[in-house]
């Protein structure tokens, strides 16, 4: 059984996401289904490698932390949807603390 004290977050993992995509937009987004603790955006170059052609393609991936069961309820109602132009992709893992 938890204590009143403890309680759990739950960190939403979303994978490429728009480029112009803000802490912002996300916090504003996901605050809809409860209340957002931080909201981290991360970019990166992914190359694919042909005989004689290279291409990087950018992908921006994010992840956005509320109480377990806001998470929960904004992951219910956002995977899956599209938002800026690419269909939101949300995974997550769950932090206890204390």
């Amino acid at each position: 059984m938890r204590e009143e004290h403890e309680f759990i977050t739950y960190t939403l993992e979303l994978d490429d996401i728009a480029e112009d995509t803000t802490p912002k937009d996300l916090r504003l987004l996901f605050s809809t289904y409860g209340d957002v603790f931080f909201v981290r955006i991360d970019s990166h170059y992914e190359a694919d490698f042909d005989d004689d052609f290279v291409a990087q393609s950018k992908k921006v991936s994010a992840s956005v932390t509320m109480p377990e069961y806001h998470a929960a309820r904004a992951r219910k109602k956002l995977h899956g949807c599209r938002w800026r132009g690419k269909t939101l992709n949300i995974g997550g893992c769950p932090w206890r603390r204390g």
